[in-house]
């Protein structure tokens, strides 16, 4: 495997460039708490990142993304998340994030949130190399992106 990937995908792994959590994300995998921030990182993506690299299809993606946060209303009582969210939505919903947390301009708490979301997308990549799928492809190259820029 790639040696930047491997490092990308594995939390233990030290850095040179210490710019990427090598911890576990401080908030629940799972926090429905987090959606109205996440809502204001998903409209940034799209007014900013969207613009100048359109991979996704806006309305497809903005319907996984409310049936993500649905599912995870759902479990919210639940301690697992369902595998395929966990290996396949969640990542690729959490690298968009952070990608919209990280050009968000008039909030202090922009690159806390662009660091958590980047940690959520690479637990979830972790939990999702033995199936890869589009979907953790493009999580993957998000999050390429962003090591770039955190």
């Amino acid at each position: 495997m790639d040696p930047v990937l491997s490092a990308l995908l594995n939390p233990e792994t030290t850095s040179t460039e210490d710019y990427t959590p090598l911890k576990p994300p401080s908030s629940r995998f799972d926090d429905i708490a987090h959606k109205p921030i996440a809502d204001r990182h998903l409209a940034n993506y799209f007014a900013t990142i969207h613009a100048l690299i359109p991979v996704l299809h806006e309305p497809s993606f903005r319907a996984l993304y409310d049936g993500f946060w649905s599912r995870l209303a759902l479990q919210s009582g639940s301690p697992r998340m369902d595998p395929n969210v966990r290996k396949i939505t969640a990542p690729l919903v959490f690298s968009v994030l952070a990608l919209g947390a990280l050009y968000e301009d008039g909030y202090n708490d922009h690159a806390f949130w662009a660091k958590e979301w980047f940690a959520k997308a690479r637990e979830g990549v972790n939990h999702a190399v033995e199936e890869c799928c589009f979907e953790t492809c493009l999580a993957v190259y998000f999050m390429v992106l962003l090591r770039s820029e955190l």
